[in-house]
């Protein structure tokens, strides 16, 4: 992802193609935790998201300009940390504007983090 961005209580990060969304477990107690994921995912040209926690595609959907709401609701930290892949199936664009140096697949917004019940 590149960095985060702010407009009121929004929060985003883009991403040229594939990113990494990494989640830290801040115990040392070894204890596996169940979380819930929720958050948003916005392209500027339709594509297909996959996310993958480890081998387990635990999300796959279409993605455009209306922002598409996902929740994963339950995902299992059985370590320190645990790393979420987001692949899309076409690369990221320049806009036909200019208005953004970078190339941009998606962006995610407003991820909430809650313990799964």
């Amino acid at each position: 992802f590149y960095g985060v961005e702010r407009k009121e209580l929004s929060r985003w990060s883009w991403s040229g193609g594939e990113a990494v969304l990494r989640l830290r477990h801040p115990g040392l107690d070894g204890t596996p935790h169940s979380l819930r994921l929720s958050f948003l995912l916005h392209s500027t040209t339709p594509r297909t998201l996959t996310i993958r926690y480890g081998e387990f595609v635990i999300w796959r959907g279409q993605v455009a300009a209306r922002r598409t709401p996902v929740v994963i609701p339950l995902l299992t930290l059985t370590g320190p940390q645990a790393e979420l892949v987001f692949t899309s199936d076409r690369p990221g664009e320049i806009l036909a504007d200019g208005s953004d140096p970078r190339p941009l697949a998606f962006a995610l917004y407003d991820l909430v983090l809650t313990r799964a019940n």
